[in-house]
């Protein structure tokens, strides 16, 4: 049996997150956390073929929020429009403020009364994943190339984090200078090569808050555009509660 032309849509913008055996549900962000919402559509050739038998736009969030035990954990969940209620596909992560570490990580997806999910331990200074790998970049905004790996489909790989140029474009009502950061992958031998990306053009906020996130994977490209009037602003102060633990 084939699959629907919006599953084929939301498989594709999400190729690199692997199913599993159990559901993990969104976080649900209080007061002094951080949810920014998004309008997503699929761009590239083989995003406008896609388009022609699927809806190629619909809704997504970032979220971020600093949980009982001091650790932030962050997700990216995108659904698609004239979505099923609660189907849904995401990536999260949890991050020590101390050390800036990923520490977990998972991935889900929910489509009818059907729900997949992974979710791994992460070892390693160097190690990301989608969501933490966009916080991080948040946090530290880099001005030089910095070689890490990303956790992505059970596998480790290696990649780069990069700055691009920066421009100017609006932001709650004014003109701001946006900042573009690349996370793409690197060939190393004997490794294998990440094919999907991230862009990320980070506003010239506190929170450095992504005014468009780009996922890159397999000729696709799907934009991801900042809904101001629908988002809570705000990323959670780094800190780490005295003898925290990952959850």
């Amino acid at each position: 049996m084939g699959r629907s032309p919006q599953l084929v849509v939301l498989l594709v913008l999400l190729a690199l997150v692997a199913p599993g055996a159990r559901a993990t549900p969104t976080l649900h962000p209080a007061a002094g956390d951080e949810q920014l919402a998004y309008e997503w559509r699929v761009e590239g050739i083989k995003g406008l073929l896609l388009r022609l038998v699927a809806p190629g736009r619909g809704e997504g969030s970032l979220t971020t929020v600093l949980n009982e035990h001091g650790l932030l954990e962050t997700e990216l969940h995108i659904s698609a429009e004239h979505r099923r209620a609660g189907d849904f596909y995401l990536y999260g992560s949890a991050i020590d403020p101390a050390t800036r570490r990923s520490v977990r990580a998972w991935t889900a997806q929910q489509v009818g009364d059907k729900s997949k999910a992974r979710e791994a331990d992460l070892e390693g200074e160097d190690v990301i994943d989608m969501a933490s790998g966009i916080l991080l970049v948040r946090k530290d905004l880099p001005s030089e190339r910095r070689p890490m790996r990303i956790w992505s489909n059970g596998n480790l790989y290696p990649v780069l984090i990069e700055p691009l140029e920066s421009r100017r474009q609006p932001f709650r009502g004014r003109l701001a200078t946006v900042r573009g950061y690349a996370i793409s992958g690197r060939a190393v031998p004997g490794e294998r090569e990440w094919n999907g990306g991230i862009e990320l053009y980070l506003a010239d906020d506190a929170s450095a808050t992504p005014v468009e996130i780009f996922v890159l994977n397999k000729g696709v490209r799907v934009r991801l555009l900042l809904d101001e009037e629908a988002s809570q602003f705000g990323l959670p102060q780094l800190r780490q509660a005295a003898g925290s633990r990952p959850r």
